[in-house]
């Protein structure tokens, strides 16, 4: 029998952005969903200079969500992090992020999107919670850069 808390690497982590998007009516997977579907669809929402960000990094974007605040659209990005829940987690511990993705984020934020971390904790019997905090540096291990995560491999898309 497989567990999903035993999986390591990209497969765990396209299952907490399933999870976390599961948890979100309106937030998009750019995984799962063709960006020559969605960003249309953005068109006169949001900035021309979002769109095309949006386009240029779609693959290295977990999950997007368009929201409303008194009417005016707000978009957000969110990094998930999957994890096995462990109960009092040591102070110690950060989530990992490439360089990269930390500088996709600060271009974001310049665009002035949201950027947030969502945390799928994964507890035993199937069952998670979402944590959402604020992207911060900060709280980060800015670790070596994966190949798909370097400006060559999406000149090539």
């Amino acid at each position: 029998m497989h567990n999903v808390k035993q999986i390591r690497g990209s497969p765990k982590g396209v299952i907490g952005e399933c999870m976390f998007k599961s948890t979100r009516k309106w937030a998009v997977t750019t995984k799962l969903v063709p960006r020559r579907y969605y960003l249309p669809q953005l068109e006169g929402r949001i900035t021309k200079e979002q769109i095309q960000f949006l386009d240029k990094y779609w693959l290295s974007l977990d999950c997007i969500e368009l929201t409303y605040e008194k009417g005016i659209p707000k978009l957000i990005l969110y990094e998930v992090k999957t994890k096995n829940f462990i109960e009092n987690r040591p102070a110690w511990w950060k989530p990992c992020i490439t360089q990269s993705t930390v500088n996709i984020y600060r271009e974001a934020i310049k665009l002035g999107m949201e950027v947030k971390f969502a945390f799928v904790d994964l507890h035993d019997n199937w069952e998670y919670e979402i944590r959402l905090e604020p992207f911060e540096v900060e709280t980060c291990h800015v670790s070596v850069p994966r190949e798909y995560d370097r400006e060559s491999w999406h000149k090539n898309i």
